[in-house]
This record gives structure tokens, C-alpha cells and sequence, in this order.
């Protein structure tokens, strides 16, 4: 019996310790709700889960299954710039959001320009990529689930979509990583490069 108990616990401290190891998964969390396998299936396609995955504490705004039908048809680019909003780089959940809120805070995001948070109608929380106040259309739904300091699972109404996105929905835009991107670094390289020339003579 004493081997028995001694060979349980064993085990239960290789899974916890294997845990640690692998930290955050991302898509084990939100698989165990079928509402947002749509959600899975794009943050997996947009590479996103890896980054998710490697931060130390996350917060992400999940979308359901029927939020996403606007996604249908819209390039690459649109969709990842879009859920990258949804990935706010720190641990949030809904008492955190009331004094962020208050503060008028700016929440970062995988977005390099991160998103805003604030109080609309009868004291919803709401977000937006831009702070303007008839912006605000993504609401907090509901809590799915938190491991307190590590992950927070949020579920919004609808998507946080920035200028940026519009823009790549339309064919205006950059394409994410690459294009446009990778000219004006290499525009901006060459023009340090001139600077750094014309200094030293």
C-alpha cells in the first residue's frame, strides 16, 4: 500500500513538474470549448500560438465561433493583425480591467500599438484599438477561464480591429512581415548608412 501511494504521488510530481516545463498551451485551454474552435484554428494558422505560448503570463480575449463569421474571405494578413489585438502581453482578468479602466490604461498587446480599455453604456467593459469613445464595440462577455498570474481567458463580442487591419483587408495595406516592411527597413538602413558617411568626413 505504502509503494502504492509512493508511485502516485511520484507520478502526480512528474506531471506537475512537466507542466512547468511546457509552461502555457494555448490551444489545449481554448479546445476544451468547441464555441471557439474557429478561434484555435486561426491563432494556430497565424503562427500565433507560438508566440502565446512562450509568454509567461497572457492574457487572451477569445472569440466564438459565430463572432468570427466576419473573418470569411479575408486575407491572412487582416486576420493575424486583427488577433493579434486579442493577446494582451500580461495576466488581465475582469477586476484588473475595472482599474484599468479607471486609469485610463493602454493594455500591450502582440500589437506593437496595443489596444484601449474602457467603461461604455450601463458599466460594460469594452475595448478598442483606438481611443475614441463611439470606437469602443468589443465587449467583455464573460470569464472563461484564469489560472490567477499566468493565463486569463476572456471572451469578447466582436473583434478589435485597427486601422491597419482595415487597411489589409482592402489591399491597402502591408503584408505583415514582409512587403512594404522590409523595403522601409532597408530604406531607413541605407539612410543611416549615408548619415554614419557623410559624419565621419
Amino acid at each position: 500500500m505504502g509503494l502504492r501511494n509512493t508511485t502516485v504521488l511520484c507520478l502526480a510530481l512528474f506531471l506537475a513538474f512537466s507542466s512547468c516545463i511546457h509552461g502555457l498551451d494555448i490551444n489545449t485551454a481554448v479546445s476544451k470549448y468547441p464555441e471557439f474552435s474557429k478561434f484555435s484554428s486561426y491563432i494556430t494558422e497565424s503562427k500565433l500560438a507560438d508566440q502565446i505560448n512562450g509568454q509567461k503570463a497572457i492574457t487572451v480575449l477569445t472569440l466564438s465561433d459565430d463572432a468570427l463569421a466576419s473573418f470569411s474571405g479575408k486575407p491572412e494578413d487582416y486576420v493575424k493583425l486583427v488577433l493579434e489585438n486579442h493577446v494582451i502581453t500580461n495576466y488581465q482578468d475582469e477586476k484588473n480591467l475595472f482599474m484599468a479602466v479607471g486609469g485610463r490604461e493602454k493594455l500591450p498587446t502582440l500589437s506593437s500599438s496595443g489596444i484601449f480599455v474602457n467603461l461604455i453604456n450601463e458599466g460594460e467593459v469594452a475595448f478598442s484599438a483606438v481611443d475614441e469613445k463611439d470606437k469602443y464595440e468589443s465587449k467583455l462577455v464573460r470569464t472563461v477561464e484564469t489560472q490567477p498570474g499566468t493565463i486569463s481567458i476572456l471572451e469578447v463580442d466582436n473583434p478589435i480591429v485597427s486601422d491597419e487591419a482595415t487597411a489589409a483587408a482592402t489591399g491597402d495595406g502591408k503584408k505583415v512581415g514582409g512587403g512594404s516592411r522590409v523595403e522601409m527597413g532597408l530604406f531607413v538602413g541605407i539612410v543611416i548608412a549615408l548619415v554614419s558617411i557623410f559624419a565621419s568626413l
